[in-house]
């Protein structure tokens, strides 16, 4: 039997499934579902920002929302270089718009660690407002840098 996409497989073995044993068949999905659930992060809708920083793009009032999971990704994957890496990250969420970041980094030894708070402070406005605009009532103060740990060498490596 030759396969047509990858649908009419799964489009199958759904239907083999379900006629194995129907009344297994909540049990099987439900366990599915907690086995994916498990490895999916949670997300959460947030607010983008038209360019006049409002959270309308057009006159009929068309919004737009970016998955928190996306956030935090672009965040992870701009802060791990070979000085420091983020140990924990947390969106802080008021009502669907981020209202302020908490980083925890890891730094490596001889790094001016003030420097890099500063600049860690300013890479993650950037990345936030290039996923989500500009939020007139986001600035610098609402990203807290803590430096957790400090290690020889790449901080990723550890």
């Amino acid at each position: 039997m030759a396969l047509n996409s990858p649908d009419d497989a799964l489009a199958r073995a759904v239907e083999l499934a379900r006629g194995e044993r129907p009344e297994a068949w909540p049990q099987v999905a439900a366990s599915a579902m907690e086995r994916v659930r498990a490895f999916v992060t949670p997300s959460v809708p947030l607010h983008a920002f038209a360019p006049d920083g409002g959270r309308e793009f057009d006159d009929r009032g068309s919004t737009t929302r970016v998955a928190s999971r996306v956030v935090k990704a672009a965040l992870r994957a701009a802060l791990d270089t070979a000085t420091h890496t983020p140990d924990a990250l947390d969106l802080l969420i008021e009502e669907g718009r981020l209202v302020g970041v908490e980083v925890a980094l890891v730094g490596s030894y001889g790094t001016d660690l003030h420097a890099l708070a500063e600049e860690v402070r300013t890479q993650v406005l950037d990345v936030v407002r290039d996923l989500l605009g500009v939020d007139p009532d986001l600035d610098d103060a609402d990203v807290a840098v803590r430096i957790v740990d400090v290690v020889v060498g790449d901080p990723r490596l550890r």
